[in-house]
């Protein structure tokens, strides 16, 4: 490992070892490419760089480990978890699932709540037809809860989750459904477990397993979904 390069960056990607060692020829650059270049040359492009990129060229050689800061790493997760794009789950996958269907149909014990609004109210509405999941966990009875996180048609966001003993929603199961005007609020009224629950089971392939480990990484993983929603 180089000198100064922390655990934490280098489990970010596999070991990229220095291009002059590894590459083929025809793409090898000299022994000691970088250290005719200023510090700060190599601390502007680093900036510049997608995430992989910042992390193998840290890797390439003592001059560029030593110039590529903690800071522009930071930098370069940030710029990385904001190119997400959420993907929408198929629709095959969540829709006439067991709970949201009792849901509909009112078997079981349900709530349905609004996130608070000004002036003490209670964010309402009477839309349940379901537009995009963005996340989706499959339950089974007397076993894992049903979840889903989504947009309703009317453009209302909601949370929703059931869960039922082995006999089933019309004889021992509920759950509740969160209705909020946007992601924003919705994020802000869930708590962190659930927000680790939302990006668990988000569209597979729509986060890496890099992606989903900076998510976890970051200090506030709740602004960096709110950030991730609001494009």
């Amino acid at each position: 490992m180089l000198p100064n390069t922390s655990i934490n960056q280098t489990e970010l990607l596999s070991r990229v070892q220095p291009q002059s060692v590894e590459s083929p020829p025809s793409q090898q650059l000299p022994l000691g490419y970088f250290n005719c270049l200023p510090v700060e040359v190599i601390e502007g492009i680093a900036k510049k760089l997608t995430l992989p990129n910042v992390i193998s060229l840290k890797q390439v050689c003592r001059l560029t480990n030593r110039s590529i800061t903690d800071n522009i790493i930071d930098k370069a997760k940030t710029r990385y978890i904001q190119n997400i794009t959420p993907e929408e789950i198929d629709r095959d996958v969540y829709m006439d699932n067991y709970a949201y269907t009792s849901y509909i149909n009112d078997v079981g014990s349900w709530q349905t709540r609004g996130t608070p609004q000004p002036g003490m109210t209670e964010y309402s509405t009477e839309c349940k037809d379901i537009d995009k999941v963005f996340s989706y966990q499959e339950g089974e009875n007397d076993g894992d809860s049903w979840i889903m996180f989504g947009e309703l048609k009317d453009g209302s966001v909601f949370h929703f989750s059931g869960s039922c003993d082995y006999t089933g929603f019309d004889c021992e199961g509920g759950g509740m459904m969160i209705v909020a005007p946007n992601w924003e609020d919705l994020f802000n009224h869930t708590i962190d477990v659930d927000l680790s629950n939302f990006v668990d089971n988000m569209y597979e392939d729509n986060l890496t397993e890099l992606a989903k480990k900076l998510l976890f990484e970051e200090g506030n993983l709740r602004s960096s979904l709110i950030n991730m929603f609001q494009k």
